[in-house]
């Protein structure tokens, strides 16, 4: 059925069908990237990227390229995922979209993250929650707070990784994430454990 939409959208001609294509292929990626079809997603990224940026649709341009890191950084092509979402970055900043220079500092905060970069961790994922407070944007708080929780435990800092971890539950608390409140319970259960 994806793939019959997706046949339907290209089809279409003049008006909005040119957005909608971008749009579509955007969603029939991000279906694929769920299922661990990364190949396909990242084709349909692909052509969404080509196609927005025929129309100039930067926002898509920005969003594909996004996705086309994360699709890098779980296959561990870290330098390639920078690349790509420093590029997004760029083209997220130059239509001052704040909820996807948002998005991309907290996907670059996981690469140095991963890389055991923290200083460089902390200051992408500040960024990010520096953003998400200003749009009062409930669920990007309460992951970036778990991310800069993950970022001071690894640090040694027990107590920031507490209040942190509490914080991100909260929210999760707040949007009714019930996996959110689990990950966050067990971050605090991991801190108190090291503690005790």
């Amino acid at each position: 059925y994806w793939e019959q939409a997706d046949g339907v959208l290209a089809q279409q001609e003049g008006g909005d069908a040119p957005v909608a294509r971008v749009q579509g292929r955007l969603w029939l990626g991000r279906v694929y990237d769920e299922i661990g079809e990364w190949d396909a997603a990242t084709a349909r990224f692909k052509q969404a990227f080509d196609e927005a940026k025929q129309v100039g649709d930067g926002r898509s341009q920005a969003e594909a390229l996004m996705r086309l890191g994360a699709i890098l950084l779980k296959r561990n092509q870290w330098d390639a995922a920078l690349r790509l979402y420093e590029q997004s970055l760029q083209l997220y900043m130059a239509h001052d979209d704040q909820q996807g220079i948002a998005r991309v500092h907290t996907h670059i905060g996981n690469i140095y993250s991963f890389r055991g970069q923290w200083s460089h961790a902390q200051r992408s994922y500040e960024i990010s929650l520096n953003i998400a407070h200003e749009l009062d944007d409930i669920a990007l708080i309460a992951d970036v707070s778990i991310n800069l929780g993950n970022v001071a435990l690894a640090e040694g800092s027990e107590e920031a990784a507490i209040q942190y971890y509490e914080n991100s539950s909260r929210r999760q608390k707040q949007i009714g994430n019930t996996y959110g409140i689990a990950l966050s319970m067990l971050n605090l259960g991991v801190v108190y454990e090291r503690t005790e």
